[in-house]
């Protein structure tokens, strides 16, 4: 069964190594759209959307290891932060 995801970057320069890390985590078929912060309307991130089969839990523990350890995606910790069920993604991580 396929589970619905999103994420954000913290940047929307970040938005370009994410196709890199969604085909890393086996990914291929996702959707990225450019938001402006509520409070900071001039400051843009990404939200990227997708299906996978892992669990939330599995799904954001890899994208965690790749992250924090390919150099490719140096400072993109927030995608696994934010990563979360449904459409939009978990604006509350810095609570769990």
């Amino acid at each position: 069964m396929m589970t619905q995801y999103a994420f954000r970057t913290e940047c929307a320069f970040d938005g370009k190594q994410v196709p890199a890390l969604l085909s890393a985590l086996g990914v291929r078929d996702f959707t990225g759209t450019i938001v402006n912060d509520i409070r900071v309307p001039v400051y843009e991130m990404v939200v990227f959307r997708f299906q996978s089969p892992i669990t939330l839990d599995e799904f954001r523990r890899r994208m965690e290891e790749i992250v924090e350890s390919d150099s490719r995606f140096t400072d993109m910790h927030r995608c696994y932060q934010t990563l979360a069920v449904g459409y939009e993604p978990d604006e509350k991580w810095f609570l769990r």
